[in-house]
């Protein structure tokens, strides 16, 4: 059987505390962090699926972060600007989505579904390194 023992309520129940309320400065580093792996790791799973076409679509994946959801942050990545196919404007989203999905007689090329599947030990990782680094310097 598992035993649990401590020595001072107060001290661990003050480490507790620090543990529970991490600065969202950190929380923002690592969001940072997580969005600047799952960028590359699209930009390099597009590229193993052949969508280079002009490349641009694949230069348009870009990652903003915002604090402003109270505690924390969050990443939004997206498909920025549009590109001229004949005579028509089209958004990098747009073919960012038909490559992901398919349609009529093209396959669905993943490559945003798999780089977060093959990326996300990576990102779990560095979260787990700035936690700790975090912690060594609090002396927790």
């Amino acid at each position: 059987m598992a035993n649990f023992s401590f020595d001072g309520f107060v001290s661990i129940s003050h480490a507790m505390k620090k543990i529970e309320s991490l600065p969202s400065s950190l929380l923002s580093d690592i969001v940072e962090k997580q969005a600047e792996i799952l960028v590359e790791a699209q930009e390099k799973k597009a590229r193993a699926y052949g969508i280079v076409d002009t490349g641009k679509t694949i230069e348009s994946v870009t990652s903003k972060i915002s604090s402003k959801i109270g505690v924390g942050a969050q990443a939004v990545i997206s498909f920025k600007g549009t590109r001229r196919r004949g005579k028509t404007t089209t958004r990098n989203a747009e073919i960012a989505f038909v490559n992901e999905y398919g349609k009529r007689g093209q396959p669905a090329r993943p490559f945003v579904r798999d780089a977060m599947t093959e990326s996300a030990a990576k990102m779990e990782k560095a979260a787990l390194e700035l936690i700790n680094g975090w912690l060594k310097e609090n002396n927790l």
